[in-house]
């Protein structure tokens, strides 16, 4: 996460849905894209900032990709 310097990253990780994918993933299938998840994450994220008092909080998503 860029920018963020109030929280540690673990603790806001850890209240997401969607996960870093691992060497069992494949096995799982648990590392597909859901763009219901994807937006429930950056819903609890918005909270979890607002809940903290940051009421200007903004996300941005990059996917960090060439997805052509």
């Amino acid at each position: 996460m860029v920018g963020n310097t109030k929280f540690k990253e673990t603790d806001i990780l850890e209240s997401l849905e969607l996960k870093t994918p691992n060497w069992l993933s494949w096995y799982k299938q648990d590392d597909r894209y859901s763009r219901e998840s994807l937006t429930g994450d950056l819903e609890r994220l918005r909270s979890y900032y607002m809940d903290r008092g940051y009421a200007n909080f903004s996300d941005r998503v990059d996917a960090g990709g060439d997805f052509a």
